[in-house]
């Protein structure tokens, strides 16, 4: 398993942590997709991929979700 941090100011202030609280309500993060960017620009592969991702993890969530109501 791995440890995730988050960057604080001295302050203990978190910019990343107030805009998560600000724009997620659930509390869940799942993290899809890695890769190098190299360059300015996202290889258009690698957003397709992700959505994709995103598709599949969504899609068998609401199959989950579908199972434990019946």
């Amino acid at each position: 398993m791995y440890t995730v941090e988050f960057y604080e100011k001295n302050n203990g202030e978190c910019e990343l942590w107030n805009f998560l609280d600000f724009f997620y309500k659930d509390n869940i993060f799942v993290l899809l997709h890695a890769f190098r960017k190299k360059t300015q620009k996202t290889p258009h592969r690698e957003i397709k991929k992700a959505i994709a991702e995103r598709d599949d993890y969504l899609a068998r969530k609401e199959f989950e979700n579908s199972e434990n109501v019946e």
